[in-house]
């Protein structure tokens, strides 16, 4: 049976752009000794690997928050406090002990965080392929109430973001079943869960949940209906890498190479790729590109000035940042198709990085994933600080001569980064 890519609770629990530390955050105000203690503990918590002994200590936090009056300030959050041992479990994978805690629990109504919590347990016995009927009562629970929680949400219209979240946690965990039905070889009816997920995950483009679907549509629909869907995917701005990647096999087996196969895309996006340039033309900068001098990770020297005369698009980011590397299946898109045009470059500046073994750390996790991008290494981080990139992923676009043109920070989705660098592209091209 093929793996099914699984969305993470990452997805739903961090921002799609990483903070990198800022060198000069303000002196800090002196903290009262009791705010000290508060803090060591709630810190403590927080970073404790055991779950038992994260229960002991969400315990005593619970104790204090009900009898200490110098913990008041934390009452709103006691609930966070007191389911927080289920994550301690996930990240061991301790799926007795998460079950064990999360049935002591009883009700939960002070975080929706324990929603999310269970949803990636049910991954995690999908995962692996255990308990599957209890792990189907739980995302079904779940499901009813990210439901209940989208429609509330249409009912206050005057706040469509909310509506937006809503849909899209409805579809991760509509998108969770059916991959626990896929996991029990009750594939058509996992077909017709994961073609509900794609209909609210219109606008988040969610590209693992998009890929996941691809995965069971593949041994659902012949190949001419999966290319179909596959062509109004892209038409309806939900393109992602895999999906590109997969067109190009078929274009390539039924043509014999892959010339013309740009074009054949583009029929399906060149309007949206029209709106894009319109949009950004607006927004185009007209700045001199700080200069720099970074080695790869091969030990040869790249600078900015010996590029004169080219496109150069900059990608700043660590092997420690989600968005980042969550961008990257689209950025080698991106670089596959410019390959041919030795006028356009592309540079991954790892920066803010971690550790001792930058290199290593670099080399081994793009190796592994087999991306063949140009990493330039900003060891000290004086790049990204001339770019004043201080969240990651940001990305740079530099014409001809030198002037920037184009920056932009965090990551939406697959489609939506593509269509913007290609627009970026085009219009660096005209100066």
């Amino acid at each position: 049976m093929k793996n099914i890519l699984v969305i993470t609770i990452s997805t739903l629990l961090i921002s799609f752009a990483a903070s990198a530390q800022d060198t000069k955050s303000p002196k800090p105000k002196i903290k009262s000794e009791s705010q000290l203690v508060r803090e060591q503990l709630i810190e403590k918590l927080y970073l404790e690997k055991s779950g038992r002994k994260s229960e002991q200590i969400a315990a005593e936090i619970l104790e204090k928050i009900d009898t200490d009056t110098a913990w008041a300030s934390e009452k709103a959050k006691r609930d966070a406090y007191r389911i927080h041992p289920l994550y301690a479990y996930l990240n061991a994978e301790d799926t007795e002990g998460f079950k064990r805690f999360l049935s002591s629990l009883g009700e939960v109504k002070g975080t929706e965080r324990i929603h999310f919590a269970t949803a990636a347990y049910v991954r995690q016995l999908v995962k692996k392929g255990i308990d599957l009927d209890f792990a189907g009562e739980l995302i079904q629970k779940e499901r009813g109430w990210a439901k209940n929680k989208m429609l509330e949400a249409n009912q206050a219209s005057e706040d469509r973001t909310k509506y937006e979240g809503q849909t899209f946690g409805y579809a991760m965990f509509t998108a969770d079943y059916a991959q626990l039905l896929y996991k029990k070889g009750e594939k058509a009816k996992s077909f017709d869960l994961y073609k509900e997920a794609m209909k609210y995950n219109q606008h988040r483009k969610e590209a693992e949940l998009t890929n996941a679907y691809l995965v069971v549509a593949s041994e659902m629909l012949p190949q001419d209906v999966l290319n179909k869907e596959m062509e109004t995917l892209i038409r309806n701005g939900m393109a992602t890498a895999e999906i590109i990647n997969r067109l190009k096999t078929v274009y390539v087996n039924k043509t014999g190479s892959d010339a013309g196969f740009e074009n054949y895309i583009a029929s399906f996006n060149k309007d949206k790729i029209k709106e894009k340039i319109e949009s950004l033309r607006k927004i185009m900068l007209d700045e001199t590109a700080p200069g720099f001098t970074l080695k790869d990770l091969n030990g040869n020297i790249i600078n900015l000035t010996d590029l004169n005369g080219k496109i150069v698009v900059l990608d700043f980011w660590a092997t420690w940042c989600g968005p980042c590397k969550a961008a990257f299946p689209a950025m080698q898109a991106m670089v596959d198709k410019y390959k041919g045009d030795p006028n356009v470059r592309f540079f991954f500046i790892d920066t803010y990085e971690r550790g001792d073994s930058k290199e290593k750390n670099a080399s081994d996790y793009i190796n592994g994933k087999k991306y063949t991008f140009t990493v330039l290494m900003d060891n000290f981080n004086e790049v990204a600080q001339a770019y004043k990139a201080k969240n990651i992923p940001a990305k740079f676009v530099i014409d001809r001569n030198g002037k920037l043109r184009f920056k932009a920070a965090g990551f939406s989705s697959d489609a939506d980064l593509m269509e913007e660098i290609e627009a970026m592209v085009t219009l660096a091209k005209e100066k």
